[in-house]
């Protein structure tokens, strides 16, 4: 037997200072209007090129009064002739002068920018980075927008039952489940809006490696008896625009009320479910829900450090299990019994067969720094 939903004991524990987290977590924009330099189109065009033929991603810069390094991809993606990726954002640049029935560029923004510096500067860093060169920008439009809020949520109530309470315009629900009697999350709707309900530190542990999470939650640990339930919308152009966000501007004017949209209109957990709409009442928690959308993001440059160290760490293990391989190898080539390797030898025959096959301090330098642009972050709205 499954727990049921959150009674009113379980709302008790569930007031507004449990709300940790709310904001935009995944920004898509389109770029209307008309290039006045288009030596860039040369200048990726040759970056293409040379990704192409080394069949990898090849390092670029894009140095005006800011500087952006990104990743030229060996291929365009969905029309658009380059694709331009780093950790921030990425950009898919369409091959005209001027927009006429699609866009000149989409720019998908991630989380680790949203949440670091917030998301109209980083709206505003990716449009003054195009205007300085020489992109004449017309109008920029939303085209998709994901709206979150994380709030700390009872274990006891985290179960497949929650949905039986959700009343919504949307007709498809699905499951997620880590074991059957384990809930991941929950999916409500599809295609133009569609709503997430799911343990974040979960999919963090699983997925998406965003430690840096905690200090945006200013907690430590989540509490044994709790979750983090991270509460989702997903919204495309078709709805936004019917939402009155048809612009960017308007976007950021409006986002409380299409979150009020989507938490008291399109989406509601509500008691007596069975009942006729006018006996059902909004579940409590779900009234923190509704009220809880502060749009609270940016100037926390913390979540820049705790992501390097994340990949040094990950790096630093492949290392060591590579170190090892070439140890355990070279140690059979050379007939050597030994049982008790030192850290220095190990590091020592990695050095002696980098000589062997022709690697240079030379070589090294200028990978090191190619190698660095894949790292390297906006430092706008960070310590450096």
């Amino acid at each position: 037997m499954t727990n049921s939903p959150p009674d009113k004991s379980e709302d008790i524990d569930m007031k507004i200072e449990n709300i940790k987290a709310s904001g935009i977590d995944t920004l898509i924009l389109s770029f209307n209007g008309e290039w006045k330099n288009l030596e860039w189109f040369s200048y990726f065009t040759e970056l293409k090129k040379m990704a192409q033929d080394a069949s990898v991603d090849i390092p670029g810069t894009i140095k005006i009064e800011a500087e952006w390094n990104f990743q030229m991809m060996p291929n365009g993606a969905k029309g658009f002739e380059w694709l331009l990726v780093s950790n921030d954002f990425a950009l898919k640049v369409g091959k005209w002068a001027t927009s006429k029935t699609r866009p000149n560029i989409m720019a998908e923004i991630r989380s680790e920018m949203l949440w670091r510096i917030g998301a109209e500067e980083s709206c505003s860093f990716i449009s003054n980075m195009l205007s300085e060169m020489g992109f004449e920008i017309a109008v920029i439009k939303p085209s998709r927008v994901d709206l979150c809020l994380d709030v700390l949520f009872p274990k006891s109530a985290w179960n497949k039952d929650l949905i039986d309470y959700a009343v919504t315009k949307a007709f498809e629900r699905a499951f997620y489940m880590q074991k059957a009697d384990q809930l991941k999350g929950i999916a409500i709707g599809k295609a133009v809006i569609m709503a997430r309900l799911y343990d974040k530190e979960l999919e963090i542990k699983q997925q998406s490696n965003k430690v840096w999470m905690f200090d945006i939650w200013g907690i430590v640990e989540i509490p044994e008896d709790k979750i983090m339930l991270r509460i989702e919308f997903q919204m495309r152009r078709e709805i936004l625009k019917d939402l009155g966000a048809n612009t960017l501007t308007e976007l950021f004017e409006k986002q409380q009320n299409i979150w009020s949209y989507c938490t008291r209109k399109w989406l509601k957990f509500e008691d007596n479910i069975g009942a006729h709409r006018d006996y059902r009442k909004t579940m409590p928690w779900w009234e923190i829900v509704q009220d809880g959308y502060e749009k609270a993001q940016g100037a926390n440059p913390a979540i820049r450090e705790h992501i390097m160290k994340a990949d040094l760490e990950r790096l630093t293990c492949q290392a060591f299990g590579i170190l090892i391989s070439i140890t355990a190898c070279n140690l059979e080539l050379i007939n050597d019994e030994s049982d008790r390797i030192k850290l220095e030898q190990v590091l020592y025959t990695f050095i002696d067969w980098l000589v062997k096959i022709g690697k240079t301090s030379e070589e090294l330098n200028e990978k090191i720094q190619d190698r660095r642009t894949k790292f390297k972050r906006i430092s706008q709205g960070s310590e450096e």
